[in-house]
């Protein structure tokens, strides 16, 4: 109404105005209108505010809302109707507005709003002391992820000046996750191969943020002959483990690369990778793992059609989880799922087992030998004269 342009006024009075905005829109959360004054020396102006009316004015920041809830639905391959539970953590999540907005995109998830300004703070607390080893959280669970993707530069033959990034531990991964890789040589008679250590989410190597870097000698060959092992290992205190093994000389090198502030000394360092170590061997390795899937391939040579099949797809599926995500949690979760299915396979067997064992222990089929040659002269009139109970009608040359 005065014609006054808000970037034009001075600091001062930018900050009165502001406060009166975070006061309106602390009362908004309480009712559905408010009115915003603002009194500066002879300057005095008046605003009425209502919920519809802040929609309108922030639309824009609504739909940035969405942006971070997309790709949260993404990354957990989820559809937006899935979601049952929504857990809100802000302060502006006490906002009519926001929680109707959020609820209009997630219609099925119950909002919990519990205490939103210090949800971070207790959460953050909660996982210090859970690192911490303390005796009040000693019982609780916390799952880490990596909120980032760690890969490596590979030879982009479209473009050999820029390296595509290869990633090994996708973001979202749970942590502590160790996982392998294999890759070939690019040239003919490639004497040596770089690793280079990448974190991020961008296709081209170079536009991600580098790490380090690790060579290893392979022996000459022609392109793609050779081939190495690269096993990144990364756990919650931000160290990273890159080992390379070449397959066709057993040769091994690694890199230690720490990407947090959490620093070990020398001693500490090796005592703590060997533990690391011990605890997370690669799934595929795992015995229990393992012995689920021979016996798959013992129930897939036994049986066929359709129940051969899905026990197939089954094996299939469990590979996957144990040589390409890696995830332990999913990995336990479906090892169950497979095995009581395994399970039903097998007692569906055994019935028909259970059948033959019946004939095999039924002594009634033997009849004492009556001395004559069931085949010689006088055999048709034996036939006649009684059935043979091993006999079905036919007999074949």
């Amino acid at each position: 109404e005065h014609g006054l342009c808000f970037d034009a006024l001075s600091p001062q009075r930018q900050n009165v105005i502001l406060r009166r905005a975070a006061q309106a829109k602390c009362m908004l959360s309480e009712t559905e209108q408010t009115v915003m004054t603002v009194t500066d020396g002879e300057f005095q102006g008046q605003m009425e505010l209502t919920n519809q009316k802040l929609i309108q004015i922030s639309m824009p920041l609504f739909h940035r809302m969405l942006v971070p809830v997309r790709a949260v639905l993404n990354d957990g391959q989820k559809e937006r109707l899935e979601i049952s539970k929504v857990v809100l953590a802000g302060g502006s999540c006490k906002m009519p507005t926001v929680q109707q907005y959020l609820r209009h995109f997630l219609p099925y998830g119950q909002m919990t709003v519990m205490d939103p300004d210090h949800m971070i703070a207790a959460g953050v607390g909660v996982y210090a002391g859970i690192k911490e080893r303390r005796e009040e959280v000693k019982d609780l669970l916390l799952t880490d992820i990596c909120p980032f993707t760690l890969g490596t530069g590979v030879y982009n033959e479209a473009d050999a000046r820029r390296s595509i990034m290869a990633p090994i531990i996708d973001r979202n991964s749970v942590l502590p996750c160790r996982k392998e890789q294999r890759f070939q040589t690019a040239k003919d008679f490639q004497k040596s191969v770089k690793i280079d250590v990448y974190q991020g989410e961008a296709y081209y190597a170079d536009e991600n943020i580098y790490l380090g870097e690790l060579c290893v000698d392979v022996p000459m060959a022609l392109k793609g002959q050779e081939s190495i092992a690269v096993c990144y290992t990364y756990d919650i205190n931000g160290i990273l483990i890159v080992d390379v093994k070449v397959d066709s000389t057993g040769k091994q090198a690694r890199q230690v690369i720490t990407t947090g502030t959490y620093t070990l000394d020398p001693a500490e360092l090796e005592q703590y990778l060997g533990d690391l170590e011990q605890l997370h061997s690669l799934p595929a390795n795992e015995e229990e793992n393992q012995m689920l899937i021979a016996w798959g391939e013992r129930l897939f040579a036994q049986t066929t059609g359709e129940l051969r099949e899905e026990i197939g797809r089954r094996i299939q599926y469990f590979q996957y989880l144990v040589n390409q995500e890696q995830d332990p949690y999913k990995i336990r979760k479906q090892r169950k799922y497979i095995a009581d299915f395994f399970e039903r396979a097998d007692r569906y067997l055994d019935t028909f087992a259970d059948a033959w064992q019946c004939l095999e222990n039924d002594s009634s089929w033997y009849e004492p030998d009556s001395g004559a040659d069931p085949f010689g002269e006088g055999a048709d009139s034996m036939a006649e004269e009684e059935d043979l109970k091993w006999y079905d009608g036919h007999l074949t040359s």
